[in-house]
């Protein structure tokens, strides 16, 4: 493990060995659950950050003469074309009587014969069907004492009925259906007024008014002004055997140019009247009556508009809507869409006024006289709004909003799993049957902690849990009952039970102890293993071995072989720790004989360090062992202990070494005295070992009763040593 850093206390993100997390279904369904719920939050963030919305500024408009484009197609099924006229006038004082550029005029037959589409004409003063072609060139009509229009064929004449009408119009005076009047007569205008009294009309096209305060209106009639008033020659309106009204449908009427589909497929539809801001009120508008003298009037307000698309100063377009052609797209200048939006208000009444009889209309007087038709009054707003095309989101906060996600979520589903996780854990360490057991001593077999713990009751098992790469015990295992209150009882009663030096640690097992793992793994996860000190990896377990895998073994210097470093091990290390080692090897040959043979078949190894902790002790000599060697046989006895003195543990301390301690929390020692090193001491006199006695012949009896198939298997060397101490001690028991 490397060093620790200097950054180490620095570090926010504590980590946790894989053996300490305990990982749940539930866990893994909400962790499955919560990364659905994150791609599809995050999916949703990126679509808002790629969503392009409008944001709206409003500013003064500081445009100054500018025009406007009025855009309408408006049906009326009860009105023929020759009878209706459209007039613009503004508060400038400029109108513009009987409009005729840039407007169609389509006949529509009766609603009774289906109402379709007879012909479309294009209004022009001088039509090329009109010409008077058959007149001699020298001929000029008379204009019946009006003055001659400046815009005639031929200055100072009216060649055509239509001229005659537009000189009466100037001059004021109401002209009718044209009777005694030459040019009419020639051209059958009478008969042709009444011919059309039957049809229908619809106007259709585009006029440019000034940007002011203004009105236009569809009314019958040739229009003129008298004096300071704007009248129209209704002669002809109410004439004729069929009565005539101002019934109509408003398809399409819009100020400014239209917007692209670009823009328009994006703002909105009348389905979401809150987005439909851009959208026209008056389109689909349809207005009935039968009353021929009935006047319907709009109020429009006139917002300025400028859309703005995504990137539009890069944009550079020299087309200018002032200057366009009717009907063009307002692009401006810098790349802008200038239209207008509009907001309406209408009424309407008769122009005989109202009944002043009806209820609630005595407080009312009723206005009576006008001019049938269909008036629009337009009024500009000094404010402009200005529709900003940008992203809902920057870059930035779209990563922002990810990791919000991201984290809220994972946090979310942290907290879900708890509740779901802890109650059972709670529930499952409430009614366990199993115990942990923590602070085992080394020494301590797994009898004699089943006669401890079978004072609170019967114990069904016990397992001592197992390192699973060392073998070794770990320290702690679990204790089975038959009921939970016996388990209480053990818990409540022998939890800081003293044995052999140490206070045993006893609590409830959340795991429950029942599953292999658990009792191989432990409470805790927990794992500790020791380095191999043999100097060569282990071979492999047979397929059918139930023992861990051995750990990989060091390196070896140069001209050192395997049984020098097991001998130079076994020298460094105190006879406490030496017996240590022979009491394991016997208390898992007692407790286990069939895992104690297959550790010294998958280990070799351990037998020559067996023996050789053997010849330490002094409890076996070296003559009987090479007594009982063949000459010339190759295999290395085991080295007899070097003269001197082996290093001994410190008083009340536990013994050296690197896994001779359980790993478990106990009460901290104080710091050991250190070590004096110096010349050798003598040697003391070996010390008799009665006690030890006895173990070491049951080891030893082990060791005798194994099969032949299984000191078949081991290396040559160490096959050859086993041969000789059974021989060694058949001679002995003779």
């Amino acid at each position: 493990m490397a060093g620790k850093s200097r950054f180490t206390r620095l570090d926010a993100f504590t980590k946790t060995v894989d053996e300490a997390r305990i990982r749940t279904s539930s866990g893994g369904i909400i962790t499955i659950v919560s990364l659905f719920i994150v791609f599809w939050l995050a999916w949703g963030e990126w679509a808002d950050y790629r969503r392009i919305t409008l944001h709206p500024e409003l500013i003064v408009d500081k445009g100054r003469g500018e025009k406007m484009e009025i855009h309408l197609n408006m049906t009326f099924p009860k009105m023929p074309c020759e009878l209706l006229t459209l007039d613009v006038m503004d508060v400038s004082g400029e109108q513009q009587h009987g409009i005729v550029s840039g407007i169609s005029k389509v006949r529509l037959r009766s609603q009774k014969d289906g109402g379709g589409v007879i012909d479309t004409k294009a209004l022009s003063l001088h039509a090329a069907d009109e010409a008077a072609t058959h007149l001699a060139p020298d001929y000029c009509g008379d204009c019946y004492g009006a003055k001659a229009p400046a815009n005639a064929v031929k200055q100072g004449c009216c060649n055509t009925c239509e001229e005659v009408r537009e000189a009466y119009a100037q001059a004021s005076w109401a002209f009718g259906k044209g009777e005694n009047v030459e040019q009419c007569t020639r051209e059958h205008y009478a008969e042709r007024l009444d011919e059309q009294r039957a049809e229908g009309c619809r106007i259709e096209g585009g006029l440019r008014v000034n940007k002011v305060v203004g009105n236009f209106h569809l009314a019958p009639g040739r229009s003129f002004s008298n004096g300071n008033m704007h009248v129209h020659d209704l002669k002809n309106y109410w004439d004729g055997d069929i009565t005539h009204d101002f019934t109509h449908q408003i398809h399409a009427l819009r100020f400014g140019p239209q917007l692209p589909e670009s823009i328009t497929k994006n703002l909105g539809n009348k389905a979401t009247p809150w987005t439909n801001h851009h959208l026209n009120p008056l389109d689909g508008t349809s207005q009935i009556t039968t009353d021929p003298s009935f006047n319907f009037m709009y109020f429009v307000k006139i917002v300025p508009t400028s859309y703005l698309p995504l990137g539009w100063d890069s944009k550079r377009s020299p087309q200018d809507h002032d200057g366009g052609l009717l009907g063009s797209f307002g692009q401006g200048s810098d790349g802008s869409i200038e239209t207008h939006q509009y907001s309406v208000t209408s009424h309407k009444r008769s122009l005989s006024g109202g009944d002043d009889s009806a209820e609630g209309h005595a407080e009312r007087l009723h206005t009576r006289g006008g001019i049938p038709g269909v008036f629009f009054s337009y009024d500009i707003s000094p404010m402009k709004v200005i529709n900003r095309e940008e992203r809902s989101k920057s870059f930035t906060g779209f990563l922002t909003g990810l990791c919000a996600v991201i984290g809220g979520t994972l946090t979310v589903a942290a907290a879900v799993d708890r509740g779901i996780s802890h109650p059972a854990r709670t529930m499952s360490k409430t009614l366990s049957r199993v115990v942990f057991v923590g602070n085992i001593p080394y020494g301590l077999s797994e009898e004699q902690i089943t006669d401890i713990f079978s004072s609170a009751g019967k114990v069904i098992n016990f397992r001592l849990v197992y390192d699973r790469e060392t073998g070794r015990p770990k320290g702690f295992g679990f204790a089975e009952y038959p009921d939970h209150d016996s388990a209480a009882s053990a818990v409540r009663n022998l939890n800081d039970y003293e044995t052999m030096g140490r206070k045993l640690r006893v609590d409830f097992s959340n795991e429950g102890g029942t599953d292999d793992n658990d009792f191989n793994q432990g409470r805790d996860g927990l794992s500790f293993s020791a380095p191999n000190t043999y100097g060569q990896t282990a071979p492999a377990a047979p397929q059918a071995s139930t023992l861990p895998p051995l750990p990989p073994g060091k390196e070896l210097p140069a001209n050192i072989t395997a049984t020098d470093a097991i001998s130079r091990t076994l020298n460094t290390l105190p006879p406490s720790q030496l017996l240590d080692i022979l009491t394991q090897m016997k208390a898992l040959a007692s407790n286990d004989p069939a895992r104690a043979t297959e550790l010294l078949q998958q280990a070799p190894q351990l037998s020559y360090a067996v023996f050789q902790a053997l010849l330490l002790m002094g409890l076996v000599s070296p003559e009987a062992i090479h007594s009982v060697l063949e000459p010339g046989s190759g295999v290395p006895a085991p080295q007899a202990p070097p003269a001197g003195f082996l290093p001994q543990g410190v008083p009340g301390y536990p013994p050296a070494g690197a896994i001779n301690t359980p790993p478990v929390a106990a009460t901290p020692y104080p710091a050991p005295p250190q070590p004096v090193y110096g010349a050798p001491a003598p040697a003391p006199a070996p010390a008799p070992a009665p006690a030890l006695g006895h173990d070491t012949d049951a080891l030893m009896r082990q060791v005798m009763e194994l099969p032949i198939e299984t000191i078949n298997t081991l290396p040559e060397a160490e096959r050859a040593q086993i041969m000789a101490l059974r021989a060694q001690f058949q001679q002995q028991r003779r």
